[in-house]
């Protein structure tokens, strides 16, 4: 989940077994409008960020997830960020196939699961924390080409460093990239960034563990747009309601 441009909604998505799309709800979880991807075919998403470029602000649906660990790519979609107007309901749009670029990544030693991608505002990397390990990764992958300054179709993903959590099923990064998000299953932890500072090295230092009160499988969080609180929200198992759930952040 993320906010769109002023606060008003929130992006989301299904997890795996939806068709190829994404939804906007105001945050009391009223469905607002749906959003296809014409020629896409998504498998597991499990994450969706965002990212400004060249004034324009573009949404990644992370199409990541990868239980069995037997995928050996997985993608990412772009799109433009559509303008939102929360006062309507129940619309449907459909993004073009020539509106659409995808990008694939590929581990390096063989198929992960991940649930959780940010992307930093910066320096315009794409962070990846994978779920399964008992000390998960956290990769950075420029997304760009610096010598084109076009960005990459493919990438390897390769370099990483282990973060102190299992289960990690969420994260998000500030509007403005002072400070990350990672979420797993029971808790919900705070990493200040400095300024200039690689997200990967604000990562490696000791987190502020944030007040979180488990949700029947809690895969979702963001930032508000001025940073000062975070909100989360779940999927619905065995049927079960999901709510939106609103938390002041401690720094």
């Amino acid at each position: 989940m993320i906010f769109n441009q002023d606060g008003s909604g929130i992006w989301c998505h299904n997890d795996s077994g939806d068709q190829s799309r994404f939804f906007l709800i105001n945050t009391q979880g009223d469905l607002i409008a749906e959003y296809y991807l014409e020629g896409a075919n998504f498998i597991d998403v499990e994450d969706i960020a965002r990212m400004n470029w060249k004034g324009e602000n573009y949404l990644c649906i992370a199409d990541i997830g990868d239980n069995l660990a037997k995928r050996e790519l997985t993608s990412l979609y772009f799109v433009k960020e559509p303008a939102s107007d929360i006062t309507k309901r129940d619309e449907k749009f459909v993004f073009a196939a020539e509106d659409i670029f995808k990008i694939t990544l590929k581990y390096s030693d063989g198929p992960r699961d991940a649930e959780a991608i940010f992307i930093d505002p910066k320096t315009f990397e794409l962070v990846l924390i994978t779920k399964r390990e008992l000390n998960v990764r956290a990769y950075a992958v420029p997304l760009m080409d610096t010598n084109t300054q076009t960005f990459k179709k493919s990438h390897i993903l390769k370099d990483f460093i282990e973060l102190p959590l299992a289960f990690v099923t969420a994260a998000d990064i500030s509007r403005d990239g002072s400070g990350i998000l990672v979420k797993n299953l029971l808790e919900v932890h705070y990493f200040p960034r400095k300024d200039k500072e690689h997200v990967l090295k604000a990562l490696q230092r000791p987190s502020i563990k944030q007040s979180y009160f488990p949700e029947p499988q809690g895969e979702a969080i963001a930032f508000s747009l001025d940073g000062s609180r975070f909100y989360t929200t779940s999927e619905r198992p065995l049927g079960l309601e999901a709510y939106i759930y609103q938390y002041k952040l401690i720094k």
